[in-house]
């Protein structure tokens, strides 16, 4: 009952160009477009078959679709015009008359505007008559009243989720000939104005809602942006160091390579650390690196020697996790050649897991032992609670949008998940951001400086150039700075190597006299021995974890 219906044989198409030239007429069609429809099952160009759009199919599974190919390409703008006829659209009530009709359901994009007129049967009514016009299902749009038979509907924006629908309320003596099953007696102009009072009613509360919604969002991201500035300007803002200089020529502070390292990479031990630490107790001769007198060979090997006479009880722990890694677990108590530190790991998973588990602990130990400098400030530890404290603001209020959305039928994802987006980035910076203290940053800007002259200290004209005793002791730090090389490189114009600078140093002039010897030499070989040494570790790590991976027995399935 009182059901609508779509008449087959009333449809015409039209195309206009650009210039409101008409180029394509149903009635008179030509080879400049093809039209096929849903009801006559016919294809598109793709072969699939004509049919609604899955969005309105999953509404109603009363639809007919209209399919359009031009053939020419379509101009920069287009008029599509459809003409139908539908039967039984008006609806007879006690003392008013209706058509209540939803033109679109669906929308492929976002419209900016649309305009729709509704005509009346000329007929001797005026406005003073019962005359009515409701739109439903958007937030933007007027109606305007052109004459008694003639209403306008001018819309706004269109969103996905929007639908244009409108109710055209007209005395019963407009419309004649109503059948039966379009007459329905027991409603009255008084209840559909009420329907219509409950529904403006809602209808304005969803606007406003909506409106509260983008008001509530637009505040947020702007307060959460004031927020995150005014915590990177109290807490996350390196504090202002006292030295400003481009270069520094001394050693900044007593602390190891490693220590340097933790302040100077925020809290990160690198594995250039580990050959840095190597050097430098080479340097201090708790450790002796002696040539083994290969001459000719193509690959020499050389002995890391524990010094008997050397004052131990002076090393920090994360030294002495150097000499019981490399010493004790891979050489013989005594020493240990660098062929075996390379094949230690190489030769058992059980030694590759001792390997790593030494490099794990030597990262560890070095963290602590920068951890006693206070180089970071430890005051924002305290306050950081405080600060993600802000978190619930915009947590709070997604969830205040999602009990709104879930009551008022809105659409308003796209806000909560812009709040959850600006909660999880807040406190994702809040709990990662860290920065030195007013000394560690002091300190930093002068190894920054430190650095600067390491890097290019042979251009500095009025620099007097130490020994190599005092290069050996910058360099343990330039390892560490990632630029050992580069200032490698000067020294041998600088500094060059001779037999006084051979004795006179701890580990630069071993090797001195081997084939193919360059400053630096000694340097290339510890590092290359400790990248090949990690490689066989997680070479054979890796192997043996896919050899159980792979490893057992198999069986068929026993059943269905």
């Amino acid at each position: 009952l009182n059901q609508s219906t779509f008449d087959q044989t009333s449809v015409e198409v039209r195309i206009y160009d650009q210039n409101d030239v008409k180029i394509y007429d149903s009635l008179n069609p030509t080879s400049n477009a093809r039209i096929g429809y849903s009801y006559l099952n016919d294809r598109d160009e793709l072969g699939g078959l004509v049919e609604c759009a899955p969005e309105v199919l999953s509404k109603t599974n009363k639809c007919e679709s209209i399919f359009i190919q031009v053939f020419n390409g379509f101009d920069r703008k287009m008029t599509f015009e459809y003409k139908y006829t539908i039967l039984g659209a008006i609806t007879q009530y006690q003392d008013i008359s209706e058509l209540n009709w939803r033109l679109f359901d669906y929308f492929d994009s976002q419209i900016k505007g649309a305009n729709v007129r509704v005509h009346l049967p000329s007929h001797s009514y005026t406005l003073d008559d019962d005359i009515y016009m409701f739109g439903h299902g958007l937030y933007d749009g007027s109606i305007y009243f052109d004459s008694p038979s003639k209403v306008t509907l001018d819309i706004g924006n269109m969103r996905g989720g929007d639908f244009l629908e409108f109710r055209f309320l007209f005395p019963n003596s407009v419309v004649a000939n109503i059948s039966q099953d379009h007459t329905l007696s027991f409603a009255n102009l008084q209840q559909l104005l009420d329907e219509e009072a409950q529904m403006a009613q809602r209808a304005n509360l969803m606007r406003y809602a909506l409106i509260g919604t983008m008001i509530i969002t637009g505040l947020i991201v702007l307060g959460t942006a004031l927020v995150v500035v005014r915590v990177y300007l109290k807490y996350d803002k390196e504090f202002v160091p006292d030295y400003d200089g481009k270069y520094y020529r001394d050693l900044v502070g007593d602390y190891s390579p490693a220590e340097m390292s933790y302040l100077y990479y925020f809290k990160r031990i690198n594995d250039e650390d580990v050959t840095a630490t190597i050097l430098d107790l080479v340097r201090r001769r708790v450790l002796l690196l002696e040539d083994t007198n290969e001459i000719n060979a193509k690959d020499p090997n050389y002995t890391l020697r524990l010094n008997p006479d050397s004052d131990n009880e002076v090393l920090r722990p994360h030294e002495e996790q150097i000499i019981d890694w490399f010493i004790h677990k891979v050489g013989d108590g005594k020493q240990v050649t660098f062929k075996e530190i390379e094949q230690f790991p190489k030769a058992s998973y059980q030694k590759a897991q001792t390997f790593q588990t030494a490099a794990k602990l030597f990262k560890k130990k070095a963290t602590e032992a920068g951890q006693k400098h206070d180089f970071f400030d430890k005051e924002l530890e305290k306050k950081r609670p405080k600060l993600l404290s802000y978190v619930a603001v915009p947590i709070v209020t997604a969830i205040v949008f999602f009990l709104v959305q879930s009551m008022l039928s809105l659409s308003l994802m796209m806000y909560i998940v812009a709040m959850i987006i600006i909660a999880v980035a807040y406190a994702g910076y809040v709990s990662s951001f860290k920065r030195r203290s007013i000394q560690g940053n002091n300190d930093y800007a002068r190894w920054k400086g430190f650095r600067n002259f390491l890097s290019e200290f042979s251009q500095i004209k009025d620099y007097p150039m130490p020994g190599v005793i005092v290069w050996e002791h910058y360099l343990v730090y330039a390892t560490s700075l990632k630029i050992a090389d580069k200032v490698m490189e000067q020294l041998k114009v600088k500094l060059p190597m001779d037999e006084t600078t051979r004795n006179q140093s701890a580990y630069l002039g071993v090797g001195y006299g081997h084939r193919g010897f360059y400053y630096g030499y000694m340097f290339g070989s510890l590092n290359n021995t400790m990248r090949t040494a990690k490689t066989n570790a997680l070479t054979t790590i890796s192997a043996h974890n896919a050899a159980r991976a792979g490893g057992g027995k198999g069986g068929g399935f026993s059943g269905g």
